[in-house]
Parts: C-alpha cells; structure tokens; sequence
C-alpha cells in the first residue's frame, strides 16, 4: 500500500512553465509485442531528440536515458501486474501496463514536471504518492469521448499533467489501477536564478517602501 495516497483522476495544471534545454525522460509502456515510440511530435512535454525508454511487464529496476539518449541518472522500478494492446492508436497509446511505477533518484524536495498518459479510448485513474499540484476536472467532470488515438490527445481524457515533489529518498511514483499507463514524462522544475530571486525581493521592498511613504505622507 502506498505512504501517501493522492488518488487524481486525470489530472492537470502545471504551476511552472516549460523551459526550453531542460532535461526531458520520456517513459513507453508496453504489453507484450508492443511497439516503442520514436517520435517527438505532439508531445505534452516538448523535448530534443526522440528517445523513449521502452519499459514492459514485471517488476525490477532499469536505468533510464535522457530524450536526447544520454545517461539520466534516474532509475525506473516497476510494478507492473499487466499489460495489453488496443487495435488503434500510435506507438504509444495503442499499449498499455497497469500497476506501479516509481523514478528513484531525483533531487529530494525538488519539483518535476509529470505527465502520465493513458491509452487510446480507456480511462485511467492514476495515484502519485508524492504531493502533486494539480488543478484540472477530474474523472467524470468532463466529457470524454476517447477516440484520441495519437499524441497528444486531450487533456483530462487521454493524458494528466502537473507538478510533483519528490519525497525525502529522491523518488515520485506512479500508479493506476484500474485503467491504463501508456507513457511518462518527467522534467524538473527549473530553480529561479539568484538574479531573478533579488530582483523580486527588491521589487517588494519598493512597493513596501513606497506603501510607508504613502501614509507617512497622507494627512
């Protein structure tokens, strides 16, 4: 059973943009047979290159690559009770794993980018142990007609984003059961530049500053 359960059906919300050179590790799972995508396009996660760490059934743990195919320094340990394919969708909707996936070797306390596909036309329910911003409908609050069988599909139906923290080992992980797993992204959250963190501070004290003068001022 998990530390922390945070059950998000399809969720959403990134409180952070994107920044463009950020590391990018993008996760296919895939039943038996199934095809690993290649591709770049459509990605909820914009990324250079086209890798994706082809990821199956069973449990262990494997290194994963960078989108760019460079060593990552994470690990993925999966949990993984099953996989299937569906007669339509690319490469990476068309299969699908249920069960538990957890990235090991993250900075602890830092925030990631996550986004956790499902599988063309099947819903999934996802779980993150870890905290995970998040501010989209939830299952059964939109209508979804699940006929988005290519990247990247529609939000809050065929994929979920948001921003998660890694616990104290350096971990984020990742469930769903019942439903489908299809992929995942992971970046992390760019830290503010010591020069952006002072210019704020500064722009405070200012507005602070000038609020004082203001009623010093007043009769």
């Amino acid at each position: 059973m998990m530390k922390r359960l945070f059950l998000l059906t399809f969720i959403a919300g990134c409180g952070s943009a994107i920044s463009a050179g950020v590391m990018v590790v993008n996760v296919d799972f895939q039943g038996a047979g199934g095809l690993t995508m290649s591709e770049n396009g459509g990605a909820v996660i914009p990324f250079a290159g086209s890798y994706w760490n082809p990821s199956g059934t069973g449990s262990g743990a494997v290194s994963l690559l960078t989108s760019t195919g460079a060593p990552s320094g994470l690990e993925l340990k999966l949990s993984v009770e099953a996989g299937n394919r569906i007669q339509d969708g690319d490469a990476l909707y068309r299969d699908y794993v249920f069960g538990d996936a957890t990235i090991r070797g993250l900075n602890p306390g830092q925030d990631y980018h996550v986004v956790i596909y499902s599988a063309a036309n099947l819903q999934g329910i996802f779980r993150v142990a870890q905290p995970f911003d998040s501010n989209s409908p939830r299952y059964g609050e939109i209508s979804c007609t699940y006929e988005h069988t290519v990247l990247p599909g529609v939000e809050g139906c065929d994929y979920a984003k948001g921003v998660a923290t890694a616990d104290a080992a350096g971990e984020i992980e990742v469930g769903v059961n019942p439903g489908a797993m299809s992929g995942l992204q992971i970046s992390p959250v760019p830290n503010p530049e010591p020069s952006v963190v002072l210019l704020n501070l500064l722009a405070v004290m200012v507005g602070a500053w000038r609020r004082s003068r203001q009623r010093h001022e007043d009769p």
